[in-house]
């Protein structure tokens, strides 16, 4: 009898060793993520003035970063360009000197809330500049008018 519960025994702590040596071998697989580049809240223009205005702003950045190979482009916009005498623009530029992307920009006559993502395959191309600009040129009454890009963003895919 006793020997038999020391083979039993035996035997359990075997078993016991023997499953807790094995291992799972499945590891879930992450989806990488984007990594974030450059961010900026907002860049805009607002005038009510009358008689003839004339305001421009924008923003670059620089990429840098050797390993980017694919990025997205992110941003939104608003504006109320609506009015005959004014001229209300926006533009986004991929490019560098003798390379240019296909940008947007536009001239806006009528009010716009615009949503934007694009995606560039930018292997090769190193040292390009990213570029957000907005104007307003008027000669006009009182009226409000105004154009913002907000939420701009830029992120290098995996």
């Amino acid at each position: 009898m006793k020997k038999r519960n020391i083979f039993f025994t035996a035997f359990a702590i075997f078993v016991l060793i023997f499953i807790s040596s094995c291992k799972n071998e499945y590891q879930p697989t992450e989806t990488p993520q984007p990594v974030l580049l450059f961010s900026i809240d907002s860049l805009g223009l607002a005038s009510s003035d009358s008689g003839y205005i004339g305001l421009a702003d924008s923003i670059m950045y620089d990429i840098t970063d050797s390993t980017a190979k694919n990025i997205e482009i992110r941003y939104s916009l608003t504006s109320n360009g609506a009015a005959l005498h004014d001229v209300i623009y926006y533009g986004v530029f991929l490019s560098k000197p003798g390379v240019s992307f296909p940008a947007d920009y536009e001239y806006l006559t009528v009010p716009r809330n615009i949503d934007t993502v694009r995606t560039f395959d930018i292997t090769g191309y190193p040292g390009l500049t990213l570029k957000f600009k907005v104007l307003i040129t008027s000669k006009t009454d009182h009226s409000y008018r105004y154009v913002y890009f907000k939420n701009m963003k830029l992120y290098k895919n995996p």
